[in-house]
């Protein structure tokens, strides 16, 4: 049989699952940060790139291990990363993933671009995607394609959306800014009465 290989390369985690030409996933896999340039360094990989490129291996080969399946079964192989900006930056990706034989096809964008895969019939449209940073992509109908990378905030991501929320409670509790329906929201999933106990149980020394 044959089978493809799908990978989410992030700043927190890398996501690879394995699936039959059917779509019928078969095995996933789970590492640690897929960002060439951010990616924790220790003693075993003295830089960033070397600690990603270890960490998507672990990925596959955990979902390939979960399938059943040997790397030479694969027919393709997608990796949407994030920290795949320049030129270069594909070139490494593409030569170590092409080492590992990840696929006797495959194809490396930013992870910007991934989702329109799945978002669009016909893969055209505009991605946002928002993990620990945040990232733009558009692909034309005849095929022209732009992704954000290191043109946008790299520090808007959901961490900065979601203390931008709290900020927008704050302010509106203190009559600075208008009302806010994420008040009630707020409070509703942390269980809470006032938006006085949510910033103590967002800025408190001590953290029960």
């Amino acid at each position: 049989m044959q089978y493809v290989l799908a990978v989410d390369g992030g700043n927190t985690k890398t996501i690879a699952l394995v699936a039959s030409l059917d779509g019928t996933i078969l095995g996933a896999g789970r590492g640690g940060c897929g960002d060439i340039y951010n990616a924790p360094t220790g003693t075993v990989w003295p830089d960033s790139a070397s600690a990603a490129v270890a960490n998507i291996e672990y990925a596959v080969t955990s979902a390939l291990e979960a399938a059943g399946i040997r790397a030479s079964d694969l027919i393709t192989g997608v990796f949407n990363m994030a920290g795949a900006d320049w030129p270069e930056d594909f070139a490494y990706l593409q030569t170590a993933l092409e080492a590992r034989g990840f696929g006797r096809t495959i194809y490396v964008q930013n992870d910007a671009m991934g989702v329109l895969h799945a978002g669009s019939s016909d893969d055209t449209g505009v991605s946002v995607v928002c993990g620990t940073g945040a990232a733009t992509g558009a692909r034309a109908s005849d095929g022209r394609y732009w992704h954000s990378s290191v043109w946008q905030d790299q520090a808007g991501g959901s961490s900065m959306l979601a203390q931008r929320a709290l900020d927008a409670v704050y302010l509106s509790a203190l009559g600075i800014e208008q009302p806010t329906s994420l008040t009630a929201r707020f409070l509703d999933f942390f269980h809470l009465e006032t938006v006085e106990e949510m910033l103590h149980l967002f800025t408190s020394r001590v953290q029960e």
